[in-house]
């Protein structure tokens, strides 16, 4: 597997980003725009509901599982329906 394809927001902290490879999963969104932080919640949901192991794997290291976690907790897993 070669290196990671990063997608980065101006303004963004430059280690946050989204694997470019995940841009099938929002297929209802302007891939460019979405934002790590701002749109965590969408993002967890997705790639919970449809990532490959290496996706998931992704999203814990990038948001950890108590975020996670909460995030599920608060908005239940149909965010986007």
């Amino acid at each position: 597997m070669g290196t990671i394809s990063k997608v980065t927001k101006i303004g963004s902290n430059p280690d946050l980003y989204i694997p470019a490879d995940m841009a099938w999963l929002f297929p209802k969104y302007l891939f460019a725009t979405i934002d790590v932080q701002t749109h965590r919640g969408v993002i967890i949901e997705r790639v919970l509901e449809h990532g490959s192991w290496e996706q998931v794997k992704w999203l814990f290291a990038t948001y950890g599982e108590a975020a996670i976690a909460d995030c599920g907790g608060k908005h239940g897993f149909h965010l986007l329906y």
